[in-house]
């Protein structure tokens, strides 16, 4: 738990002060949030929290592959969706600024 712990603290540290190069601050949140959320959305389908491999695409094939790229596809499905929803809202920021 302890190392968890120190992973995501570093996860959060190396998210939060990378550089993100934008036109306003929420832009530069929301770019250092969604590249967080990704790194946490590997965590979550590596380590298989709460059992999340049980509802990915093919989870109930025989075959490792089949399985291996269903976990692969979702994951790329959640992390475009929380990407696309946090670009979404970095526009409708931006519309109300102007």
């Amino acid at each position: 738990m302890l190392t968890a712990g120190c992973g995501y603290l570093l996860m959060l540290f190396s998210s939060f002060s990378m550089d993100a190069k934008s036109d306003s601050a929420a832009d530069s949140f929301l770019l250092r949030l969604s590249f967080f959320m990704v790194l946490f959305l590997i965590v979550l389908f590596a380590c298989n929290y709460r059992n999340i491999k049980s509802i990915c695409l093919f989870h109930s094939s025989k075959s490792k592959f089949t399985r291996a790229c269903g976990i692969i596809i979702s994951y790329l499905l959640v992390a475009t969706v929380l990407t696309t929803s946090l670009a979404a809202l970095s526009v409708a920021i931006s519309s109300f600024g102007h």
